[in-house]
């Protein structure tokens, strides 16, 4: 047996009442200490007050807070600034040439031969070459041609090409156009 003294025994029961105090601390509380943070939850998620009045307040106010609102102005000023095709400000008169000459060829041309047609009226005029590259006035072109195209009605004898009009006549048809293997039978005497 082990004998202790009464010093010994004391601070063993010291030792132990602070374990418990300790123990106690950091036990589990009961709920009435945890039921503030369980009311500001509920709160939160069954208010009945709304943030906003409609839907569409939302979706601003999320546009806003996400950065999208400024994001699209800035992509509009962007595009305003952009879309200003250098050659119409320094040369105004050639916006008009390339009108003229789309309207009299229908919108039809390809794109390339426009700009090169008007290239070589102003040639002596337009000493800059990147005035002609522009994607600007690329888009100015095609969007002319488009419009001019819509203007005009289609022609109904360009609506049958590459039609076969001549489908039900069999006279016409050669039977070497029919049979696979006609040029490997051999020719009749």
């Amino acid at each position: 047996m082990i004998r202790r003294t009464k010093d010994e025994l004391k601070l063993e029961e010291q030792w132990l009442k602070s374990i418990e105090q300790n123990l106690n601390k950091s036990a589990v509380q009961a709920a009435k200490a945890d039921e503030d943070l369980f009311s500001k939850i509920n709160n939160i998620i069954n208010s009945k007050k709304p943030k906003f009045s409609s839907v569409s307040e939302a979706v601003e106010e999320m546009k806003e807070r996400s950065g999208l609102n400024n994001y699209l102005r800035k992509k509009q000023q962007e595009k305003f600034a952009n879309n200003t095709i250098m050659l119409f400000k320094k040369y105004p008169n050639i916006e008009q040439t390339f009108k003229n000459y789309i309207e009299d060829t229908g919108g039809y041309l390809p794109i390339p031969a426009v700009i090169e047609k008007v290239k070589s009226i102003y040639s002596s005029t337009v000493l800059e070459p990147e005035y002609w590259d522009d994607q600007n006035l690329i888009k100015y072109v095609v969007n002319l041609s488009l419009l001019e195209k819509a203007k005009k009605p289609q022609d109904k004898s360009e609506m049958n090409l590459g039609k076969n009009l001549y489908k039900n006549d069999s006279s016409d048809i050669n039977d070497s156009n029919t049979d696979v293997f006609h040029s490997l039978t051999p020719a009749s005497k």
